[in-house]
């Protein structure tokens, strides 16, 4: 049943002559100045590329520093992993209460500005060293009810401002950003830790997620609580 109603969607998009030429290029350029032109979905795109940039650094770092130089055994680095996949199952239940509640674009920016307070406990870890573990342990469960939090409060927000012309490419520009930043920051934690310190790399990524605090307080969409009715398409 669901294949037979899956077959009689018609997006705008495919309702095109078959043999019309289509400009990849030309396609790709205007998702991505749609994209930016927008002033939420510009605000969303460069949170989360950053926000993915600073964790993916500091996600890099913290099996090297926990395994190689904390020494923790591999049961305990396997249990801190596992802390933040619980937490952002917690969330996944708390947080559209709370979207309900203090509305979708306030919730995105609060969310999103509590990112570098969730990683600090990681490079604090690398200052005490003796409560590396419960300081890492904190991390992971922060970590992980701040991103899924935020995917919450996002939830939507990209599809209610995006025509339907433009929406396979808005979409996939912006996970080209997002995503592209994840093995991005990898790269650069590893080189950070190479040419200096773990220690060095896990605050770059803390430095990192704080930026788009930066963005928010000097964001128009601070004052704003839920979505504007002027950007519903």
């Amino acid at each position: 049943m669901s294949i037979l109603m899956v077959r009689g969607i018609k997006p705008a998009e495919m309702e095109r002559p078959l043999n019309e030429k289509r400009n990849f290029r030309r396609e790709v350029v205007e998702g991505v100045r749609f994209l930016f032109k927008h002033p939420l979905l510009r605000l969303i795109v460069c949170q989360a590329a950053l926000n993915n940039l600073g964790a993916s650094i500091m996600l890099a770092m913290l099996p090297v520093f926990l395994l190689d130089e904390i020494g923790v055994s591999s049961w305990v680095f396997g249990l801190l992993s596992t802390l933040g996949a619980v937490a952002g199952i917690v969330a996944s239940l708390f947080c559209p209460r709370l979207r309900r509640r203090f509305g979708e674009i306030r919730m995105t920016m609060v969310f999103s500005a509590l990112a570098p307070f969730a990683l600090v406990a990681a490079p604090l870890a690398a200052v005490f060293r003796g409560a590396a573990v419960p300081l890492v342990a904190t991390a992971q469960i922060l970590i992980g009810f701040v991103v899924v939090g935020r995917a919450v409060a996002v939830a939507g927000l990209r599809a209610r401002a995006t025509p339907l012309a433009y929406m396979g490419r808005v979409t996939a520009a912006n996970g080209v950003v997002t995503q592209g930043a994840t093995p991005l920051g990898g790269l650069i934690g590893g080189l950070l830790a190479g040419v200096w310190s773990t220690t060095v790399a896990l605050w770059v990524g803390v430095v990192v997620t704080a930026i788009p605090v930066v963005i928010l307080l000097r964001s128009p969409l601070r004052s704003q609580r839920i979505f504007p009715s002027e950007w519903e398409v």
